[in-house]
């Protein structure tokens, strides 16, 4: 299902991420997009510093939802 929303990332004007502090740092199967990819990512806790810094260097913004 990786490449269906790869196509829908491709087609988009804007892409945002919804994500759990769960969520991160979880080893996953495939990768479906570089950060770059993404112009926003909300979640309810912020990530590590790693995490942020990666965001920030590929220009996507990061919102914590609390």
């Amino acid at each position: 299902m990786a490449w269906v929303k790869r196509a829908m990332i491709e087609r988009a004007r804007t892409t945002s991420l919804l994500i759990d502090h769960g969520k991160f740092n979880v080893d996953m199967l495939e990768v479906v997009c570089p950060l770059s990819a993404l112009h926003d990512v909300f979640t309810d806790q912020p990530p590590d510093t790693a995490l942020v810094e990666a965001l920030s260097g590929a220009a996507t913004g990061l919102t914590v939802v609390a």
